[in-house]
């Protein structure tokens, strides 16, 4: 209703044969009527493909999933205190569950009651809740919970799992916690942590710790490589009397070798995970 129609109305009232007070009455139900509805719209959810979206008890507000309110308000939400949702697709405000009242439809393939949570189970990650957790942990992998490391992992690693308070803190790659994750964790040799999936995303290109730089797993096979690579290539003449400072990311150590372009291998480990901290120049005498 636009503006002239609404000055329509009221005169249409003021006509009437009714008392000052019942007009009254009768314009401010026709202004408030014609209030525009505001539509809040929910952002898209890049995290879940579940069907609803959650209305956090903290400030009303609906998301897709936590994170999706983290991301856009100025306070974290507290999940396990959600009571209420919204269907996406025939937008029915209802309690937690994973059906909807109206539509039947299920949100996604997995729901914990516990930590209200939707999972699209892909038929490899298989979400399932551990009670001394207290979360939902997702691995292809059948899990177990270590008491001492308070964390679950997969069965197959269980035995060969070095304990470690180690694991509890944020992942190296992602910066986010890792007890808390759905994701499993995995300790370092350098006893850092990182998850599981960030782990293989970061091996593809990198061999390192991104935090002390220390090398991830066995290389000797590859060191031995580079070792060939650098014996097949000679340096040229007037460096052959260059030494190079080095230290080694690995075992600790400092050293002073022959000094190439691009290998420089420790004398005490024998790995090529090496550093330089200052190159020696020496100029060859001219022998006449």
């Amino acid at each position: 209703m636009n503006n002239s129609e609404i000055r329509k109305k009221i005169q249409e009232i003021n006509k009437k044969p009714i008392s000052q007070k019942s007009k009254s009455r009768e314009i401010f139900d026709l202004l408030n009527k014609t209030k525009p509805v505001v539509i809040i719209k929910v952002p898209d959810c890049t995290h879940y493909t579940r069907k609803c979206n959650i209305i956090a008890k903290c400030c009303g507000n609906k998301y897709g999933c936590r994170f999706c309110h983290n991301e856009n308000e100025d306070h974290d939400i507290d999940r396990f205190s959600t009571e209420q949702i919204e269907c996406k697709i025939c937008n029915t405000v209802q309690d937690v569950s994973n059906k909807c009242i109206s539509c039947s439809i299920e949100f996604d393939d997995y729901f914990c009651s516990k930590c209200i949570l939707w999972k699209n189970n892909d038929g490899k990650n298989i979400a399932k809740h551990c009670d001394k957790c207290k979360i939902c942990r997702v691995s292809e992998h059948e899990l177990t919970h270590c008491d001492d490391c308070n964390l679950c992992f997969p069965k197959e690693t269980y035995d060969t799992h070095e304990c470690s308070k180690s694991y509890i803190g944020n992942c190296c790659i992602c910066k986010n916690g890792t007890f808390d994750s759905s994701d499993t964790s995995v300790l370092l040799v350098c006893k850092h942590v990182m998850h599981s999936k960030c782990l293989a995303e970061y091996l593809k290109t990198n061999y390192r710790c991104p935090l002390c730089r220390v090398s991830l797993y066995e290389l000797s096979a590859y060191w031995d490589v580079l070792r060939l690579e650098r014996d097949s290539n000679t340096m040229p003449e007037e460096y052959n009397e260059w030494k190079t400072d080095i230290f080694c990311n690995d075992c600790n150590k400092k050293n002073i070798i022959k000094y190439h372009f691009v290998y420089n291998e420790c004398p005490e480990c024998k790995g090529f995970n090496t550093q330089i901290n200052n190159i020696i120049k020496t100029e060859l005498e001219n022998v006449s």
